[in-house]
C-alpha cells in the first residue's frame, strides 16, 4: 500500500505504475507465507516507475524517509518481521550515492 494522503499532489502525477512484492532474499518465487514466515531472507518492496521530468530521485528520497521509519528494526507501524526491514533498492551507482548520502545526513 502506498500512504499517497502522505505525498503532496504534483507528486502523484510523477508516479506511473507502484506494485507491491518481495526483494533481497535467497528464495525464489516465494509466496506471501514464505515471506511472512521469515525464512526466505526477502523484504517487501514498492517497485516503481515515475516521471524523472516531474520528480527527481532526490525528490522520490524525500518521500521515502517522510513516509518511512528506517529508526525501526524489522518493523513498519504494526507490521513486525525481517520482511519489514528498511531498503532501498537501485538501478545505478548514482542512485546508490545519493542514498547513501541521504542516510549519512
Amino acid at each position: 500500500m502506498v500512504y499517497r494522503g502522505n505525498i503532496r499532489n504534483p507528486y502523484l502525477k510523477a508516479l506511473k505504475n507502484l506494485a507491491s512484492g518481495y526483494m533481497g532474499g535467497h528464495t525464489k518465487n516465494p509466496t506471501y507465507k514464505e515471506v511472512c514466515n521469515g525464512d526466505t531472507g526477502h523484504a517487501e518492496v514498492i517497485p516503481l516507475e515515475y516521471d524523472a521530468d516531474e520528480l527527481s530521485f532526490d525528490e522520490l528520497l524525500l518521500i521515502f524517509f517522510r513516509t518511512h521509519n528506517p529508526t525501526t528494526l524489522n518493523r513498519q507501524g504494526g507490521d513486525v518481521g525481517t520482511q519489514y526491514r528498511s531498503a532501498i533498492f537501485y538501478h545505478n551507482d548514482d542512485q546508490k550515492q545519493k542514498a547513501l548520502a541521504m542516510i549519512k545526513d
